[in-house]
This record gives structure tokens, C-alpha cells and sequence, in this order.
């Protein structure tokens, strides 16, 4: 059995999402670890799992299209035996629809139906309680996130718990329309429904970077849904990724749309209570497939992950009574301001879980100098060590929850002169 396997073809067939469609898909890669994946022209996702079986026939055909079961086709060579292949169909967590109102193409601008020059508030159509207080309109911002008390213009995301105003974030991150490949963000609000109710959404599909860049593109969503059945003000929030295929705009120290201050995802009431997807804000991780090695992220990527949901890249939040299921309180302490001679400080993290339950921690440099170290990264108060007269140090705080380690939170200190 060849150890490399490098996959060339195209493939036409149909399968069943929210209605038929047929698509043509190509795919590119090595099969030596029996898993490979794909892009079709919409830019959906599927997985191949290779199966070690070695067959001499030359074709086999498409089993049952337009199912979504699995099917197979048979891959060979005039001189090589044929490697059967399994084509699990996954038509993508991205819904259909939410794009009956646009923002034109912009970089850090944020929804202004009636064209001032003012980002307007717009209706979300149902009342949505978050973190105690009741909202009724949001932002829409360009920038991968909606926010409730002020348009947000920011490119470079922090951590969420820092902003001081509630944020919902399926990918915050500098998102620039003005790309001759890129599309438009377009949103709905008021003629959607999800499994028969209310919905609002904003679509940011295939959608590039600053500064106009796009020769990469995104794929993503946020879906809010009227839980108003179990209680005034309920709802669930959707975050649903079909293509990550960058994660920095240029001017948040990104080179062709990778490193620097990569995008976060979740959402925050700005203060004490915020989840972060795990992953958030790290390098290369969240990606479909690392750039340098074109090994997919089966294990890290949004469009293979998943919470409260079977359908790969689709995320999955419950808010009710005001609360988010699983929301957690992480604190790094304060700046701390230290004189020339001091080379450590006790640090005062602190961190919990409002619904119960237990919580990790870990505490990383976000910026310093080579030396600094922690005397326990994993307790909330260990005692960091740094290089004499080196200040401007950025330490994180990352709280994890034991039950659900798909949710993190963070949040940043400085050491200062």
C-alpha cells in the first residue's frame, strides 16, 4: 500500500441540506492518515475517510446521491490497484437565508440602513434577555460581532471580559467587504424562523481581510432564536462556521492573514462573565487546515467542532433567565506597578463557574521577554519571575470548565514600572 496518496478529481452529485442541490467538488491532498477534505464551489466542507481496502476494478460509481448517507467512488490508476473511498456529506452549519438586508462594502463600518453616515440600531424582533439586562435591538458590525450599547469599529480583538459592554462575537476579527472576491455582510431580522421560531441572523459569507484582501475567504453566521416557550426573554445563540480560511487583518499584525492578535470568538457581558470558544485568540489552531503544513484541524478547526449540536462547526449557546449556560467568571487582577529592582510579584487571579462546577486555569505571556516564568501556571495565585528592569509584561489568565472544555474565558494583567 503506497504510504503517499496524492487525491486529483472532480466529482458531481447531488445531496440533501435544506434542499436539493447538485455541486461540483474537487479535491487535493495526501491520504496517508486516511483523512482528507475538500471545498465545493459554495465553499461547504466535507470529510473523506479513506478505507484501507485495495480493490482492481476500476469503477464503482456513486451509491445513493442526493441521500446525505455515505456513499463511495473509487479512486485508480491505469497501472495502480484502486483505493475505495467513504464520502461522509456534510452540507455545512451555515443556515440558508438571514440575507435580506445588507451592509454595503466597508471595512470597520457597522449596519446603517437609512445611509447617514450613523450606525443605526437594528430591531432583533423578539426581546432577548442577556446577562440580566433586556435588548430589543443590536449593532451589526463588520467586524464579525454585534453589540448593544455602542457600534464597535475595533479590528484588533481583546479578550472579551475586558470591554466593559456586553458583546456576542461569532468571529471577531478585521473584516474588510471591500475585496473584489469578497462578499457583502447581509443580515435578516423579522422573517426568519429556526425549527418554527423567531430568528434573527447575520451572515459573514465568504467574506475577506483587511487591508481589501481576498484571496482568502470566511464563511460564518450568528443565529439568534426565540426561546420565549421556556421563559420571557429566553433564547439560543448559533454560531455556525462552513470555511475558516483566515484569522488577522494586516493591521493587527497578521502577514497574509495569519498571527498577530487572531480572531476570538464568543461573547462577554464586558465584565465578570464571559465564554470564549476554546481556542480563542490562539494562531493557526481555528483554521480549516494549518498553512504551512495544509494538514486540516480536524481536532482544533471551528468547521469541525462542535457544542450542544451533531452538525460539525456549529455552536450552540442557551441564555435563559438572563444567564449563558456555561458563561464563566475569570479575574487576571490588576495592573500591577512594581519599582526597577523587583524581578517578581505574586499574581491574584481568580476564577469560577456562576452555574457550579469546577474550572481549570492556566496562565500564559501574552507579550515579554524571554525568561518569564511562572512558579505554577496552573493555580490562580502563582508568583511569576521576569528579567530585572523589563516591564510592559502582558500576562493571561485562561479558565476552563472542567464539565465542558470546549468553553474557556480569559482575561489580562500588566506588569508595570
Amino acid at each position: 500500500m503506497r504510504s503517499h496518496l496524492t487525491l486529483f478529481f472532480a466529482l458531481i452529485f447531488a445531496f440533501h441540506a435544506s434542499a436539493q442541490q447538485t455541486i461540483k467538488v474537487g479535491i487535493v491532498g495526501d491520504a496517508d492518515n486516511h483523512q482528507v477534505s475538500w471545498t465545493t464551489e459554495r465553499g461547504l466542507n466535507y470529510l473523506v475517510e479513506v478505507s484501507p481496502d485495495l480493490v482492481d476494478w476500476m469503477d464503482t460509481g456513486i451509491v445513493a446521491p442526493g441521500t446525505g448517507e455515505i456513499v463511495t467512488y473509487g479512486f485508480s490508476t491505469p497501472t495502480e490497484p484502486k483505493m475505495f473511498y467513504r464520502i461522509r456529506v456534510r452540507p455545512g452549519a451555515v443556515r440558508p437565508g438571514f440575507d435580506e438586508f445588507e451592509i454595503p462594502e466597508n471595512d470597520d463600518g457597522s449596519a446603517d440602513p437609512d445611509e447617514d453616515g450613523t450606525p443605526d440600531l437594528i430591531p432583533i424582533d423578539f426581546p432577548i434577555n442577556l446577562f440580566g439586562t433586556t435588548w430589543e435591538e443590536c449593532y451589526i458590525n463588520n467586524n464579525g460581532n454585534i453589540t448593544f450599547i455602542e457600534p464597535k469599529r475595533a479590528f484588533t480583538p481583546d479578550p472579551l471580559r475586558v470591554l466593559g459592554h456586553p458583546i456576542i462575537a461569532p468571529f471577531w476579527a478585521d473584516v474588510d467587504t471591500r475585496g473584489e472576491n469578497s462578499e457583502i455582510v447581509r443580515y435578516s431580522h423579522g422573517i426568519e424562523t429556526v425549527g418554527g421560531r423567531p430568528a434573527f441572523g447575520v451572515n459573514w459569507i465568504k467574506v475577506g481581510y483587511y487591508a481589501g484582501r481576498d484571496d482568502k475567504l470566511n464563511s460564518f453566521q450568528l443565529v439568534l432564536i426565540d426561546r420565549s416557550d421556556t421563559g420571557t426573554g429566553n433564547f439560543d445563540i448559533e454560531f455556525n462556521y462552513d470555511m475558516i480560511r483566515w484569522e488577522t487583518g494586516d493591521a493587527s499584525s497578521g502577514v497574509d492573514g495569519y498571527g498577530g492578535s487572531p480572531s476570538r470568538s464568543g461573547l462577554s457581558n464586558g465584565s465578570n462573565q464571559t465564554v470564549e470558544l476554546q481556542y480563542s485568540g490562539q494562531t493557526l489552531v481555528q483554521l480549516d487546515a494549518n498553512p504551512t503544513t495544509e494538514v486540516s484541524n480536524f481536532t482544533t478547526g471551528l468547521i469541525y467542532r462542535s457544542r450542544n449540536s451533531t452538525i460539525p462547526g456549529r455552536f450552540i449557546f442557551q441564555v435563559r433567565s438572563g444567564q449563558v449556560l456555561g458563561a464563566l467568571n475569570v479575574d487576571a487582577g490588576p495592573d500591577q506597578p512594581l519599582d526597577s529592582s523587583d524581578t517578581s510579584a505574586l499574581l491574584a487571579g481568580a476564577a469560577s463557574n456562576p452555574a457550579g462546577g469546577g474550572v481549570s486555569v492556566q496562565w500564559s505571556v501574552v507579550q515579554g521577554p524571554p525568561g518569564v516564568t511562572f512558579s505554577d501556571p496552573t493555580i490562580l495565585n502563582p508568583t511569576v519571575t521576569f528579567p530585572a528592569d523589563e516591564y510592559g509584561i502582558v500576562l493571561q489568565l485562561t479558565a476552563t470548565s472542567v464539565a465542558d472544555p470546549s468553553l474557556t474565558a480569559t482575561d489580562t494583567m500588566i506588569i508595570r514600572p
